[in-house]
């Protein structure tokens, strides 16, 4: 059929449409990567410096719960090493008081500073150093099982030592031993919860179930002092209850199982695989 039988559209005498290449509607070309070529103004090189930026910028956002501001995670590195510090020191001389007073809720405190400044070591393994989300991921995940395991030796130590307290029954503590147990126990109660209550602020602000988890194991020493203090005072007014301290050191080691036991099932057990994969991948 000769051409100028058809018009622009390429349809015949009887409105019928032919495959004819100029009837066809005009695209847009695009490049191989799907990027449009018409856009002359700007260069082809730019457009891919754009892309590759805005893929940069997502990422960044979708690890900014691991990534956060510098000064977040030096600070929770200081207040994990003060931790480390004070914690170990303290818990070394609160387990030798305890043994001249024989006070359970004091050695408990000192058994839980002690494995508190090792879990504050896992903490700043955590932060140190940069890496991509999965990668942060991996080291929280790994940080927790450890804090986990010092949670078991923790609560069956406490758990042993109140139950032989209950099992030798009643035993007289002078006045010396109940002012220094008093003082100290509460020099070290105060700091264990400004210690713990910095760990919850910064672990919030970083995301960190390390640091939240650290704090508990703190938040419990400072509790320990405190029953310590409060058992030696009841003891005191009324000897009939000289097992106080004792129940106490039970308390705190049944929470300190249930708890390292929560915390290690849902960083193993209940943790998703696909994620598990992605932790071996980026070690």
């Amino acid at each position: 059929m000769p051409v100028g039988w058809l018009d622009a559209g390429g349809r015949g005498p009887m409105n019928l449409s032919f495959p004819w290449p100029r009837g066809r509607p005009k695209t847009k070309k695009l490049h191989q990567n799907g990027h449009d070529t018409s856009r002359e103004d700007v260069p082809y090189f730019a457009l891919e410096v754009s892309d590759s930026k805005r893929v940069e910028e997502e990422l960044n956002e979708a690890s900014s719960a691991y990534n956060k501001p510098d000064n977040l995670r030096t600070a929770a590195i200081i207040v994990s090493w003060m931790s480390v510090i004070f914690s170990f020191f303290s818990g070394v001389a609160a387990v030798v008081i305890s043994e001249f007073v024989d006070s359970e809720s004091l050695f408990g405190y000192g058994l839980d500073a002690v494995l508190d400044s090792l879990s504050s070591v896992a903490v700043i393994w955590r932060f140190y150093g940069k890496g991509s989300s999965a990668a942060a991921e991996a080291k929280e995940r790994k940080a927790c099982i450890v804090i986990s395991l010092f949670f078991f030796i923790s609560a069956f130590s406490l758990l042993f030592k109140s139950a032989e307290a209950l099992s030798k029954g009643e035993e007289k503590e002078d006045e010396e031993n109940r002012i220094l147990t008093d003082v100290f126990s509460g020099i070290c109660g105060a700091i264990s919860i400004v210690l713990a209550s910095l760990k919850v602020y910064l672990g919030l602000k970083l995301n960190s179930r390390a640091l939240l988890t650290d704090s508990i194991i703190t938040y419990v020493g400072a509790t320990m002092s405190f029953l310590g203090i409060l058992g030696v005072e009841v003891y005191r007014i009324e000897d009939s209850v000289w097992y106080l301290d004792a129940v106490f050191g039970l308390g705190c080691g049944v929470f300190l199982l249930g708890f390292g036991t929560k915390l290690l099932l849902q960083m193993t057990c209940f943790y998703p695989k696909h994620r598990v994969l992605e932790d071996e991948e980026e070690s």
